[in-house]
């Protein structure tokens, strides 16, 4: 947390020369008269209806007000359901507005990049959160990339298993508008693709098979099949939250099932409210955060970095990965309910 502290006390400047009330000179000569100021800071997320919108409005306007800067200076938006459509709609008001730095929570890379790179072209410092925006774009980014992702999903199951052997990868079903789906699609399979390629450094491993989830078959049923057919199954990986929020009802059926399984381990990612059961089961699920808490007050501390430079670069921090497990699960629980404390 050092680094981050270094960092807010960088863009503590640059938050006052673009946040601050501006004093100005009135046509008729009066000098010291307070003038409206247009130009405001917007924090957007992909939707009110996204799991991680509550930490994101939360800790931005908590970092904001412990700057003891001006309400107005600051915007905390998203669409009401997650929407890139809607994303662009609001963002093309908010800069006729005077909106003078962003910091975004993509959905589609490939949807928003162009009007990202309008916006960079008149001036305005852009920071991407959570998801990274596509590569080619010379932006600032806050959260992780798909290579550090695959690596930390690696490093698990080598730290959870004990040698070799049979690799489930299960992938999220595929629900929702035709762009979200396109665009998670190809998020995933950049993240699938860079773990194979890791992998590939330990022949020990094998992937067996390749899984599409479906909440019409249960998580269980999946996993018991996949059990008769690969005894010595070491892992499933599943690369998204959706398997365990879809056994609802406090409980995870596919606890019992796990525990008959002495040496196999599930591995996902987010762990978020909705997986807590699932976590706390008999120690055999293992899921992959960040210290999301972190995620907007960088993106707000580069943003006004860049404002302060006046000028566009490209930089980026990445935030600490997080292993939740039953043993650690009662401290994360914690931390997530700071984070979304107002």
């Amino acid at each position: 947390m050092g680094w981050l502290r270094s960092l807010m006390g960088l863009a503590i400047v640059g938050f006052l020369l673009t946040a601050m009330p501006q004093v100005g000179c009135r046509r008729d000569g009066t000098h010291n008269v307070p003038v409206a100021v247009e130009h405001f800071t917007v924090v957007m997320g992909a939707g009110e209806d996204d799991p991680y919108w509550p930490v994101i409005q939360a800790t931005a306007r908590r970092f904001w007000d412990r700057l003891g800067l001006r309400p107005e200076g600051l915007r905390v938006v998203a669409p009401r359901q997650t929407s890139v459509d809607a994303q662009v709609r609001m963002l093309r008001i908010l800069k006729e507005e005077g909106m003078s730095a962003l910091c975004l929570q993509v959905i589609d890379s490939d949807a928003i990049a162009p009007l990202l790179e309008s916006f960079l072209a008149d001036g305005v410092a852009v920071a991407t959160m959570i998801d990274e925006i596509n590569a080619s774009m010379s932006i600032n980014h806050c959260g992780w990339n798909h290579e550090a992702l695959a690596g930390q999903i690696l490093q698990t199951l080598l730290d959870r298993t004990n040698g070799g052997g049979p690799v489930t990868l299960v992938l999220p079903r595929r629900t929702g508008p035709a762009q979200l789906v396109g665009s998670k699609d190809r998020r995933v399979a950049s993240q699938v693709a860079s773990f194979k390629k890791q992998l590939a450094d330990y022949p020990g491993y094998r992937i067996v098979e390749e899984i599409e989830f479906d909440s019409s078959e249960n998580l269980s049923q999946i996993i018991q099949r996949g059990l008769a057919r690969f005894p010595t199954m070491r892992a499933y990986i599943s690369f998204g939250p959706e398997p365990l929020m879809a056994d609802k009802g406090g409980g995870w059926p596919a606890e019992r099932i796990l525990s008959e399984a002495d040496e196999t381990v599930f591995i996902g990612l987010d762990p978020l409210p909705e997986t807590w059961p699932a976590i706390a089961s008999e120690g055999k699920v293992v899921l992959i955060g960040a210290d999301y808490g972190e995620i907007a007050p960088l993106a707000l501390g580069l943003t006004q970095s860049m404002l302060m430079q006046s000028g566009r670069f490209s930089s980026g921090s990445r935030v600490p990965f997080v292993v939740v497990d039953r043993i650690s699960l009662s401290e994360f629980k914690e931390q997530w309910n700071t984070w979304i404390k107002r």
